[in-house]
């Protein structure tokens, strides 16, 4: 007598699918993120890589710095020149 299995194919589509993306996720956030203490361990410079990479993206260089201090600059020239209504 041959037993058969309850679960639908798309079952085992989906497990399979989930584990294909769950195990690299964990994986990267392992290496680049996870906090493995205070001492230098192996993934120390992957970490210090990334924490490169993230502040070069978050922030302005001079050039872009520059230019929003000038907008900020006319914007609070505007402001404080902006004619008051008397009621």
């Amino acid at each position: 007598m041959e037993i058969k299995d309850f679960r639908k194919p798309w079952v085992y589509k989906t497990v399979s699918l989930v584990n294909w993306l769950v195990i690299p996720a964990v994986a990267f956030y392992s290496v680049f993120f996870y906090d493995w203490g205070d001492g230098y361990h192996v993934f120390t410079e992957p970490q210090r890589w990334m924490r490169r990479q993230q502040e070069a993206f978050f922030s302005l260089s001079p050039e872009q710095q520059k230019i929003v201090d000038e907008e900020t600059k006319q914007l609070d020239n505007a402001a404080s020149q902006k004619p008051t209504s008397a009621a």
